[in-house]
């Protein structure tokens, strides 16, 4: 009997389960299970594989989201510059061509020159709180309870 290519590992640990005799740990087929042994171990490998493909992506989809928010910034720094320049140029008067149209119209912004100056209830206060996870494992690892939290012990395969 052949293992199927489309098996997933827990099917291919299941049939090496079923090749040995659960009462006395005898090995009923020894060839079906070199067989599932050897498609395993391709399987675990090709997994492995894709695992570092994906990582491989990760790190360069981090590395283009760095360039394109460069980009970004550059770009609404140049978009800024422009219209303080054609701000400049036209002073104030409304400019139309086919193309384009660029016109002026008035606003109010506040500017804060002295925050320490401006009263408090004229400010917002913004906080956020986080568990602080280092203090309480150290905590945890001494055996004292932490209200909410618990240690739990994980298997983090590393794949290289």
């Amino acid at each position: 009997m052949e293992v199927k290519s489309t098996m997933n590992l827990y099917e291919i640990n299941s049939q090496i389960l079923d090749c040995i005799d659960q009462e006395t740990g005898e090995v009923m087929d020894i060839d079906r299970l070199e067989e599932l042994n050897m498609a395993k171990a391709e399987k675990v490998d090709n997994i492995a594989c894709w695992v570092k493909n994906l990582e491989a992506d990760v790190v360069a989809f981090e590395a283009q989201e760095k360039a394109f928010a460069d980009r970004k910034a550059a770009a609404k720094r140049k978009i800024d510059s422009l219209k303080h320049y054609l701000t400049d140029a036209l002073g104030g008067q409304n400019f139309s061509s086919d193309r384009c149209a660029v016109s002026f119209r008035r606003s109010k912004a506040v500017c804060v020159l002295d925050e320490a100056a401006v009263p408090a209830e004229y400010m917002t206060e913004m906080t956020t709180r986080t568990p602080n996870k280092t203090a309480i494992a150290a905590l945890l690892k001494t055996g004292t309870a932490v209200p909410g939290c618990e240690l739990v012990e994980r298997v983090n395969p590393s794949v290289k």
